[in-house]
């Protein structure tokens, strides 16, 4: 099993809330980082959002994989643990620095530590790492100052999973999309979360449409 340890950003960043992080395991995993509370003189003025995107509660960490714990998504439909479970290779080879087709080939295969990724979960990642540049782009685009680097690093996944479906998906209706996606956010990262992946992939979807 893998679990996550996180380590202090290097920048400042305000007081840590619960989170619920993933990596790949015999079950859909969640892994749990806790970055060291900040002092109030260590906490920065957050960025004015001229259009009041909701920010979550605390900065990215950088996270160490150690062992997995399962992530409550039993009450999920099976199209929505695919997602999570695509959102699990987006966490994981993120956090080892790995690519995501590389890491979805290998977690396809059966081992003693792990069920084989499905395939409709392997699809979804794979969505993703077909247009990796492109999505990254249009989400730090849509952010402002809240760039991918500072993102809690679940919300960073989740977003660029959802990001992907919108832009290069398969016909899945926007507000569909974000009701699930922010739906897995509330379940694996935080209520701060739910709200900024809303927020956010809602920018996504109408710039879309403005551009047609």
């Amino acid at each position: 099993m893998i679990a996550a340890r996180a380590a202090r950003s290097p920048q400042p960043s305000r007081p840590a809330s619960k989170s619920r992080c993933l990596s790949s395991s015999s079950r859909t995993p969640r892994l749990r980082s806790t970055p060291a509370p900040a002092t109030t003189s260590d906490v920065p003025d957050m960025p004015f959002d001229p259009l009041d995107l909701p920010l979550p509660g605390r900065e990215g960490d950088e996270v160490e994989l150690v062992k997995t714990l399962p992530s409550r998504t039993h009450k999920f439909g099976a199209v929505t643990r695919a997602r999570v479970r695509a959102i699990d290779v987006l966490f994981e080879a993120d956090a080892r620095q790995v690519g995501v087709e590389e890491l979805a080939e290998q977690r396809t295969v059966t081992s003693t530590a792990q069920t084989p990724l499905p395939e409709a979960a392997k699809r979804f990642a794979l969505v993703y790492a077909a247009h990796a540049a492109d999505i990254d782009d249009t989400i730090a685009s849509h952010s402002e100052a809240w760039t991918l680097e500072r993102m809690p690093a679940v919300d960073r996944a989740i977003l660029r999973m959802g990001a992907a479906e919108i832009l290069h998906g398969t016909g899945v209706d926007a507000p569909v999309l974000l009701k699930e996606y922010t739906s897995v956010a509330a379940e694996l990262s935080t209520e701060d979360s739910a709200s900024f992946v809303n927020a956010l992939l809602q920018r996504i979807a109408d710039a879309k449409d403005l551009l047609g």
